[in-house]
Parts: structure tokens; sequence; C-alpha cells
């Protein structure tokens, strides 16, 4: 009887063992990015990176992390290939994933450059907007093709395009996340 116990109580512990998660971050500064001091035990660096750390010491798992871009992120997501990521909620994620808690508010909207003008959503038909592959900023400007679109990787590229006036006269997004790259 003590040994077949000892064998349940060895079972059971083994099932207990932390499991180890694949996690995709999105590549986008200040919430996931390559660290610049290149540090093999710390290959990357952010929001979300730091959020992962406190996930892992509090709960016991372990995380493996792919650095990725928005639109690979929702694609893995939807394939199956992700077990998580910490990213904006949108509906049309209920059917492959599960909506966890709310860590931040996250505002969407529309920065343009000096000098433009934009009093209302009609505003935006008259310019082109940068925006991330595969972001959900908005129902009606995601599907709306009266607005020209600036298919970026990521919100740094459309800044940076949008600041030299190449392609783009706004950037579309988490507007927390461009005003901190602007």
């Amino acid at each position: 009887w003590l040994r077949g116990a000892c064998l349940c109580l060895a079972l059971l512990a083994s099932a207990a063992q932390a499991r180890e998660f694949r996690v995709d971050l999105i590549q986008f500064d200040p919430w996931a990015l390559r660290n610049p001091v290149h540090d093999e035990a710390r290959p990357y660096v952010g929001i979300v990176v730091d959020l992962l750390d406190e996930f892992e010491r509090r709960s016991g798992h372990k995380t493996q992390r792919v650095l990725a871009p928005y639109a690979r992120v929702e694609l893995d997501l939807e394939q199956g290939q992700a077990d998580f990521s910490i990213m904006a909620w949108g509906d049309a994620r209920a059917r492959y994933a599960n909506r966890g808690t709310c860590l931040v508010p996250l505002d969407f909207g529309v920065r343009a450059r000096k000098g433009v003008v934009l009093d209302s959503y009609e505003s935006l038909s008259a310019i082109t907007t940068s925006a991330s592959r595969g972001l959900k900023v908005d129902p009606r400007f995601d599907a709306d093709p009266a607005v020209r679109k600036d298919y970026v990787m990521d919100y740094t590229t459309g800044v940076r395009k949008t600041a030299v006036q190449r392609d783009s006269e706004a950037v579309a997004g988490h507007l927390a996340t461009i005003n901190y790259l602007i």
C-alpha cells in the first residue's frame, strides 16, 4: 500500500510540473524588441518581456519567446503555433483565442504629422496613413476602401516614413506607443 501511495504521489508530482508555453512577442517598440546590448541571456527587452518574466516567476511556468511582426503573431495564434500572446483584444480573435485579463487600457487612433489637419474621420480619405500589417485599429478604419493605407511592418517604420513625408502623412494604431516613438 505504501509503495502504491508513493508511486501515485510521484506520478502526481510529475504531472504538476510547470509547462513551457510558446509565446509570440509582437515586435513593437517599447513592447518587445531585440536587446540592443546583444545579451544572449536576455535576447529581448520591453514591456511584454518584463510581464512574461513576472508570469514565469509567479506561475512556475516557462516561456519560449518568439519575436515576430504583428501579422505573424495573429497567424501563429490562429494556426495554434503559439500558446498565447500579450496584445490588444479584438472581437475578430474570439473565433481562435480566449480573451485574458486587461492589463492596460489601449486607446487607438491616428497621429498626423505637423501641418496635417484631421478634424473628422472623413479627413482621413484625403491623406495616406501608415498602418501595421495585421493590426486591427477600428472595424470602420480597417475595412474602409476610401482610407488609403500604407502597410508597414511596425509603428517605428510608420512614424519614420511619416516624419520624412515618405508615403504617409499619419500613423494609425495604439496612441501611447506612437507617442512614445515620436
